[in-house]
């Protein structure tokens, strides 16, 4: 149910239960989707006492995908289609945060005093996490 659309105001209201709402709310709402109506029989009278006998009936035995819709006071039965999706979900793959040299390369790296060595233990540490040793006997 939509409410205070003609005061430039929009509300969202999404029951189980019309028994649940205020009267106010569901007169002031000018556009409704009602779906399968359940054996709650505050829900039935009260659905009865808004929009008749037949349309309790028509109500209750609503198939999937199908509701009633009402705009200012006007019913009829509509089909919602099937949602289809022509994107496919793509992976998500987490960025990886980068490698700070741990406490030993850093004093390796001050005792040498070379950034060079800095980079290529680090690369060399990688390819070593990235494969690990296998047995031969195991594989």
């Amino acid at each position: 149910m939509s409410v205070g659309a003609n005061h430039g105001i929009r509300c969202l209201g999404i029951t189980p239960d019309m028994s649940l709402i205020d009267c106010a709310f569901i007169r002031l709402a000018q556009q409704r989707y009602h779906f399968k109506l359940g054996n709650e029989p505050n829900a039935k009278r009260r659905f009865a006492s808004y929009y008749g006998l037949d349309w309790v009936h028509i109500a209750r035995h609503l198939e999937q995908g199908f509701s009633i819709y009402v705009n200012k006071e006007k019913l009829r039965v509509v089909k919602i289609p099937m949602f289809t999706s022509d994107i496919t979900p793509q992976p998500y793959t987490e960025p990886q945060p980068e490698k700070k040299p741990t406490i030993w390369q850093k004093i390796r790296i001050k005792l040498s005093g070379s950034e060079e060595e800095e980079e290529s233990d680090i690369a060399e540490e990688e390819e070593e996490d990235e494969y690990p040793i296998w047995d031969e006997e195991f594989v």
